[in-house]
């Protein structure tokens, strides 16, 4: 297992973002962290990240993540229809692990 992890990663740098704008992701969030996570600006989350590129396809949490990606950010890939059977239910955008996520404002 110890390669899976590069291999993913690389794999997202390979494949392009085919969408420009806004991702969305479901998270459960106390207020502790809420107000950790604003007060520092920005964040990174240690994991990949699978979003949404339609809100309501989220996660239902108590909180939700709107996080703007650039068009072909190198840093996440569109999941197409060749790479998961799912793509229609879920209009998933894969993010890679440690990408730095500024907070408005």
């Amino acid at each position: 297992h110890a390669d899976f992890i590069p291999q993913l990663r690389s794999s997202i740098f390979a494949k392009p973002l085919l969408d420009d704008g806004v991702v969305y992701r479901g998270v459960e969030l106390s207020p502790q962290e809420l107000s950790k996570m604003e007060s520092l600006g920005c964040f990174f989350i240690p994991s990949f990240t699978s979003t949404s590129i339609e809100s309501k396809r989220a996660y239902s949490r108590n909180s939700m993540m709107v996080i703007k990606l650039p068009y072909a950010c190198q840093y996440a890939c569109s999941i197409t229809e060749e790479l998961s059977r799912h793509y229609a239910s879920e209009r998933e955008v894969l993010i890679a692990c440690y990408y730095r996520i500024p907070l408005p404002g």
